[in-house]
């Protein structure tokens, strides 16, 4: 009897174990929580996910869920948040009006 020989049942095995692992990864989408997006920011989490609550009428899923978005659609969101940002930056930048005095 030869030692390591392999069965049919166990080629059949190996294949089914191959298909799962593939049908998987083809399954399986990349998502990125708001703290992934936050980071690449460079801002607290925090105050960005606040800003998202005001940015979008979307909500984490369920009470107490989680907010996971696409790489599509997390490249529109950063979009969003820098234009918001930039404004925010060129309000806080603009010179103070001197008092009129009359």
């Amino acid at each position: 009897m030869t030692k390591n020989a392999v069965t049919p049942a166990d080629e059949e095995l190996e294949m089914l174990e191959t298909d799962d692992a593939d049908e998987t990864t083809e399954a399986e989408e990349i998502t990125f929580s708001p703290k992934d997006l936050a980071t690449e920011l460079g801002t607290d989490a925090k105050s960005f996910r606040r800003w998202l609550r005001n940015y979008t009428p979307e909500r984490a899923a369920d009470n107490g869920g989680r907010w996971e978005f696409t790489a599509d659609r997390k490249a529109e969101i950063i979009a969003a948040y820098t234009a918001t940002d930039e404004e925010t930056d060129a309000v806080d930048e603009a010179p103070d009006a001197e008092p009129v005095e009359g």
